[in-house]
């Protein structure tokens, strides 16, 4: 995130661009303007979001037994045990026993990828062949994606969809109309031919 705010600072004047230019010794006035935001909050922390609960089959019988699943994006740099970690120390003392779910161990963020490769030169190209307004930034995927199956093959793995994503759109993810406009599809279509061409 750094380097993203350091790259958008240029296009920014006065204290918007100082502050963008050097986030660590602004991050006590970056962190609350982050945090407003559902998006942009995610960017800084790892989130957690409860996705299924079980208890009573009946609504007057107290369960035995109540179990929670909670889905967690981990910020680079954190570990599933550091997930785990936090989560118990939040819910000692009430009973709660906290374990990954075994299918799902072993995805701990992927490393962050370099900007400074061939590879991201030629990505930034293609963007920027088809949107040529765009300034092209690093940023974090908020999303577990099948890019962690390719560890093992490449230090540097680009997650990216090369699609213009309006609030709108955003919130049809993994939702109710999920979709992308014929336009935005056909101008995926032309970046990656231009990724083609420049490898």
């Amino acid at each position: 995130m750094e380097e993203l705010f350091r790259k958008i600072a240029p296009y920014n004047s006065g204290i918007t661009r100082l502050v963008l230019n050097n986030p660590r010794i602004w991050s006590p006035v970056l962190k609350p303007i982050l945090q407003k935001s559902v998006t942009s909050n995610a960017l800084i922390r790892t989130t957690q979001a409860v996705t299924m609960l079980r208890g009573s089959d009946k609504e007057n019988v107290l369960p035995d037994l109540a179990t929670a699943s909670v889905n967690c994006r981990i910020l680079p740099g954190e570990t599933i045990g550091d997930v785990v970690s936090h989560i118990e120390k939040s819910t000692a003392g009430l009973g709660v026993r906290v374990k990954p779910i075994p299918e799902l161990e072993g995805n701990d963020p992927l490393p962050v990828s370099s900007t400074s490769t061939e590879t991201y030169r030629a990505l930034d190209g293609a963007v920027r062949s088809v949107f040529p307004d765009t300034v092209v930034v690093p940023s974090i995927v908020l999303a577990t994606t099948d890019s962690r199956h390719f560890k093992t093959v490449s230090d540097n793995i680009y997650r990216f969809v090369p699609v213009v994503l309006t609030r709108s759109l955003l919130g049809s993810i993994h939702s109710s109309n999920e979709r992308i406009p014929v336009v935005g599809l056909k101008n995926a279509c032309r970046v990656y031919r231009e990724l083609l061409k420049n490898f």
